[in-house]
Protein backbone atom coordinates (compact mmCIF):
# COMPACT_ATOMS: atom_id res chain seq x y z
CA UNK A 1 0.00 0.00 0.00
CA UNK A 2 0.97 3.30 -0.98
CA UNK A 3 2.26 5.80 2.26
CA UNK A 4 -0.40 8.19 0.77
CA UNK A 5 -3.16 5.92 1.82
CA UNK A 6 -1.55 5.01 4.88
CA UNK A 7 -1.10 7.95 6.17
CA UNK A 8 -5.30 9.04 5.65
CA UNK A 9 -6.21 5.41 6.75
CA UNK A 10 -7.89 6.71 9.84
CA UNK A 11 -10.15 8.94 7.99
CA UNK A 12 -11.08 7.02 5.42
CA UNK A 13 -11.92 4.54 8.17
CA UNK A 14 -13.93 6.95 9.81
CA UNK A 15 -16.05 8.21 6.70
CA UNK A 16 -16.36 4.16 5.69
CA UNK A 17 -18.36 4.30 9.25
CA UNK A 18 -20.31 7.30 8.54
CA UNK A 19 -21.53 6.03 5.14
CA UNK A 20 -21.98 2.07 6.20
CA UNK A 21 -19.47 0.58 4.37
CA UNK A 22 -18.54 -2.69 5.62
CA UNK A 23 -15.39 -3.52 3.61
CA UNK A 24 -13.04 -0.81 1.32
CA UNK A 25 -10.12 -2.14 0.45
CA UNK A 26 -7.39 -0.44 -2.10
CA UNK A 27 -6.37 -2.03 -5.58
CA UNK A 28 -4.56 -1.30 -8.87
CA UNK A 29 -1.35 0.71 -8.12
CA UNK A 30 -1.95 2.45 -4.64
CA UNK A 31 -2.14 -0.78 -3.28
CA UNK A 32 0.93 -2.11 -5.00
CA UNK A 33 2.56 1.12 -4.41
CA UNK A 34 5.69 0.68 -6.86
CA UNK A 35 3.86 2.47 -10.05
CA UNK A 36 2.14 5.03 -8.03
CA UNK A 37 2.77 8.23 -8.73
CA UNK A 38 1.88 10.84 -6.22
CA UNK A 39 1.08 13.86 -8.23
CA UNK A 40 -1.24 12.10 -11.08
CA UNK A 41 -2.53 8.42 -9.88
CA UNK A 42 -5.87 8.20 -8.81
CA UNK A 43 -7.12 5.85 -6.19
CA UNK A 44 -9.19 2.74 -6.48
CA UNK A 45 -10.72 1.14 -3.88
CA UNK A 46 -13.27 -1.93 -4.02
CA UNK A 47 -16.20 -1.34 -1.54
CA UNK A 48 -18.87 -3.10 -0.04
CA UNK A 49 -21.98 -2.05 1.92
CA UNK A 50 -25.57 -1.35 2.40
CA UNK A 51 -27.59 -0.31 -1.04
CA UNK A 52 -27.63 3.33 -0.78
CA UNK A 53 -29.27 5.86 -3.13
CA UNK A 54 -27.34 8.19 -5.79
CA UNK A 55 -26.70 10.69 -3.57
CA UNK A 56 -25.02 8.76 -0.67
CA UNK A 57 -22.99 7.09 -3.11
CA UNK A 58 -22.10 10.51 -4.21
CA UNK A 59 -20.98 11.91 -1.44
CA UNK A 60 -18.95 8.99 -0.08
CA UNK A 61 -17.26 9.52 -3.42
CA UNK A 62 -16.45 12.78 -2.90
CA UNK A 63 -15.55 12.20 0.66
CA UNK A 64 -12.91 10.03 -0.39
CA UNK A 65 -11.52 12.08 -2.59
CA UNK A 66 -11.79 15.23 -0.57
CA UNK A 67 -9.55 12.94 1.87
CA UNK A 68 -6.61 11.48 -0.45
CA UNK A 69 -7.04 14.79 -2.64
CA UNK A 70 -7.39 12.93 -5.81
CA UNK A 71 -9.62 11.53 -7.93
CA UNK A 72 -10.61 8.21 -6.63
CA UNK A 73 -12.75 5.12 -8.50
CA UNK A 74 -14.75 2.96 -6.27
CA UNK A 75 -16.19 -0.35 -7.86
CA UNK A 76 -18.54 -2.60 -5.90
CA UNK A 77 -17.29 -5.79 -5.46
CA UNK A 78 -19.84 -7.87 -6.66
CA UNK A 79 -19.79 -5.96 -9.94
CA UNK A 80 -16.44 -7.22 -10.07
CA UNK A 81 -16.93 -10.79 -8.96
CA UNK A 82 -19.48 -10.76 -11.78
CA UNK A 83 -17.53 -9.94 -14.53
CA UNK A 84 -16.08 -11.62 -17.27
CA UNK A 85 -12.85 -10.74 -17.90
CA UNK A 86 -11.41 -12.88 -15.95
CA UNK A 87 -7.27 -11.47 -16.18
CA UNK A 88 -9.19 -8.16 -14.16
CA UNK A 89 -11.23 -9.76 -11.84
CA UNK A 90 -8.55 -12.16 -10.62
CA UNK A 91 -6.01 -8.98 -10.03
CA UNK A 92 -8.69 -6.70 -8.92
CA UNK A 93 -9.33 -9.45 -6.23
CA UNK A 94 -5.75 -10.80 -5.73
CA UNK A 95 -4.41 -6.54 -4.57
CA UNK A 96 -7.82 -6.47 -2.48
CA UNK A 97 -7.12 -9.28 -0.45
CA UNK A 98 -3.88 -8.25 0.62
CA UNK A 99 -5.02 -5.07 1.73
CA UNK A 100 -7.76 -7.07 4.03
CA UNK A 101 -6.10 -7.66 7.02
CA UNK A 102 -5.38 -3.95 7.53
CA UNK A 103 -8.96 -2.98 7.00
CA UNK A 104 -9.80 -5.57 9.43
CA UNK A 105 -8.00 -4.50 11.85
CA UNK A 106 -9.12 -0.45 11.16
CA UNK A 107 -12.72 -1.66 11.16
CA UNK A 108 -12.54 -3.99 14.42
CA UNK A 109 -10.41 -1.07 16.29
CA UNK A 110 -13.89 1.13 16.32
CA UNK A 111 -15.29 -1.76 18.38
CA UNK A 112 -13.13 -1.18 21.00
CA UNK A 113 -12.76 2.36 20.47
CA UNK A 114 -16.49 2.38 21.89
CA UNK A 115 -16.10 0.05 24.41
CA UNK A 116 -18.59 -2.57 22.00
CA UNK A 117 -18.66 -6.21 22.13
CA UNK A 118 -16.71 -7.36 18.65
CA UNK A 119 -19.13 -8.62 15.85
CA UNK A 120 -19.50 -12.11 14.62
CA UNK A 121 -17.52 -13.19 11.92
CA UNK A 122 -19.04 -12.83 8.67
CA UNK A 123 -19.81 -15.55 6.60
CA UNK A 124 -17.24 -16.70 4.02
CA UNK A 125 -20.04 -17.49 1.50
CA UNK A 126 -16.39 -18.89 -0.71
CA UNK A 127 -14.49 -15.85 -0.74
CA UNK A 128 -11.34 -16.12 1.08
CA UNK A 129 -11.13 -16.24 4.63
CA UNK A 130 -8.65 -13.07 6.34
CA UNK A 131 -7.44 -13.64 9.71
CA UNK A 132 -5.60 -11.40 12.05
CA UNK A 133 -2.03 -11.29 13.44
CA UNK A 134 -1.89 -12.69 16.98
CA UNK A 135 -1.17 -9.72 18.52
CA UNK A 136 -4.40 -8.28 17.92
CA UNK A 137 -6.30 -11.28 18.47
CA UNK A 138 -4.60 -11.16 21.75
CA UNK A 139 -5.67 -7.14 22.03
CA UNK A 140 -9.48 -8.57 21.11
CA UNK A 141 -9.42 -11.49 23.42
CA UNK A 142 -8.82 -8.86 26.15
CA UNK A 143 -11.28 -6.07 25.28
CA UNK A 144 -13.87 -9.32 25.07
CA UNK A 145 -12.56 -10.09 28.62
CA UNK A 146 -12.87 -6.92 30.05
CA UNK A 147 -16.68 -6.42 28.29
CA UNK A 148 -17.87 -10.15 29.91
CA UNK A 149 -16.05 -9.44 32.85
CA UNK A 150 -17.49 -5.63 33.31
CA UNK A 151 -14.11 -4.59 34.08
CA UNK A 152 -12.94 -0.85 33.41
CA UNK A 153 -10.09 0.53 32.07
CA UNK A 154 -9.23 2.21 35.60
CA UNK A 155 -9.83 -1.02 37.46
CA UNK A 156 -7.59 -3.03 35.47
CA UNK A 157 -5.01 -0.40 35.28
CA UNK A 158 -5.40 -0.37 39.43
CA UNK A 159 -4.59 -4.36 38.95
CA UNK A 160 -1.38 -3.78 36.64
CA UNK A 161 -0.26 -1.14 38.44
CA UNK A 162 -0.54 1.15 35.15
CA UNK A 163 -2.30 4.18 34.29
CA UNK A 164 -5.77 4.06 32.20
CA UNK A 165 -3.97 5.24 29.21
CA UNK A 166 -1.62 2.16 29.23
CA UNK A 167 -4.37 -0.31 29.51
CA UNK A 168 -6.73 1.51 26.60
CA UNK A 169 -3.33 1.26 24.02
CA UNK A 170 -3.18 -2.53 25.30
CA UNK A 171 -6.83 -2.78 23.70
CA UNK A 172 -6.26 -0.48 20.91
CA UNK A 173 -5.46 -2.66 18.16
CA UNK A 174 -3.86 -0.29 15.82
CA UNK A 175 -1.20 0.08 18.78
CA UNK A 176 2.16 -1.51 18.82
CA UNK A 177 1.95 -2.93 21.77
CA UNK A 178 4.16 -6.25 23.21
CA UNK A 179 2.22 -9.65 23.65
CA UNK A 180 3.78 -10.18 27.42
CA UNK A 181 1.89 -6.91 28.09
CA UNK A 182 -1.28 -8.47 26.98
CA UNK A 183 -0.50 -11.53 28.51
CA UNK A 184 -0.05 -10.04 31.60
CA UNK A 185 -3.23 -8.16 31.70
CA UNK A 186 -5.34 -11.12 30.96
CA UNK A 187 -3.73 -12.86 33.69
CA UNK A 188 -4.72 -10.12 35.71
CA UNK A 189 -8.52 -10.86 34.95
CA UNK A 190 -8.17 -14.60 35.57
CA UNK A 191 -7.97 -15.91 31.94
CA UNK A 192 -4.52 -17.60 30.25
CA UNK A 193 -2.93 -16.94 26.56
CA UNK A 194 -2.88 -19.67 24.76
CA UNK A 195 -1.37 -20.54 21.02
CA UNK A 196 -2.09 -22.85 18.82
CA UNK A 197 -1.09 -23.93 15.47
CA UNK A 198 -3.28 -25.27 12.59
CA UNK A 199 -2.32 -26.91 9.52
CA UNK A 200 -3.56 -24.11 6.73
CA UNK A 201 -6.34 -24.85 4.41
Amino acid sequence: MHDLIEQHRAAIALLCRHHAVHRLAVFGSAARGTDFDPDRSDADFLVESEPASGLVALERHLGLAECLERPVDLVERDAVEESRNYIRRRQILADALEQAVDALVTALSFYTDDGRKLPAPSPSRGRPIVAVPALIAAKLALHEAMLSGGVSNVELARRLGTDEKAVRRLRDPLHGSRIEAVEAALRALGKRLEVSVRAMA
